[in-house]
């Protein structure tokens, strides 16, 4: 009958069929989108947690076996270049952490020019080395150095990539969403007045389906914001 037909066409129409399809595809692309920030946070955790913690615990514990091992030998020009070495990884050390914590380029960049100036500093070690066991432990030191190099550009890369999503589409398909949630639902209600109370029933059907998608959107946000919290803010303690 013809109130049946007008609440068809309520339901069906071409625009609202049209942004209800426009909210999917964004919602899908954000969900997409989580998914990969997730996977790359969890390949972030492991590089730090499995390789850059881990060796520059072991690289600092060596170093100063090294340099205390000279002084009690007398051997002080190892001694000197020993400490040398471990203050520039010292603070390549504390410029990866500090690029881990707020992920500044700047900090990234001071930390690989600090491992450029270790490894620098361990030739020289080498040099003056006469003792097989500091020049073993030494030697030690320097293959660490370049197994945390390259975990420290990987961990670089993964989190650039995880942000440039966050902002390009975390972020962007929230604020498209709410909007266009807006629309429908008043778009909707506004038919639901003409229609009369014959055809509420399938007017309201769409109503929930919108408020379905609204409450989708909020909880993303929501779990996103959490995510993105726990990503910039949480301590790297152990390292």
């Amino acid at each position: 009958n013809a109130s049946m037909e007008a609440a068809q066409n309520v339901v069906q129409s071409p625009e609202r069929a049209q942004l209800v399809a426009s909210i999917d595809s964004n919602k899908q692309a954000y969900e997409q989108a989580f998914e990969t920030v997730t996977d790359l946070q969890a390949r972030r955790h492991a590089y730090v947690n499995d390789q850059i913690a881990p060796l520059g615990r072991s690289m600092r514990s060596d170093l100063s076996e090294v340099m205390a091992n000279a002084y009690q030998d007398q051997d002080i020009t190892a001694a000197y270049y020993a400490g040398v070495a471990q203050q520039h990884l010292m603070l390549a050390r504390l410029y990866a952490e500090r690029f881990l914590l707020n992920n500044d380029a700047a900090a990234a960049a001071r930390s690989l020019d600090e491992i450029t100036n270790t490894e620098t500093a361990l030739q020289s070690l080498l040099s003056e080395l006469q003792n097989i066991t500091r020049r073993q432990l030494t030697i030690g030191v320097r293959e660490s150095l370049g197994i945390y190099e390259v975990a420290f550009e990987n961990v670089v890369e993964t989190i650039q990539q995880r942000n440039q999503l966050i902002t390009n589409e975390l972020a962007r398909a929230g604020p498209i969403m709410a909007p266009q949630l807006t629309e429908l639902q008043t778009s909707i209600q506004s038919d639901m007045l003409a229609t009369g109370k014959e055809t509420h029933g399938l007017v309201e059907f769409a109503r929930q389906k919108a408020i379905v998608f609204m409450i989708a959107g909020v909880l993303l946000a929501a779990l996103a914001a959490w995510l993105i919290a726990r990503m910039t803010a949480k301590p790297i303690g152990r390292m």
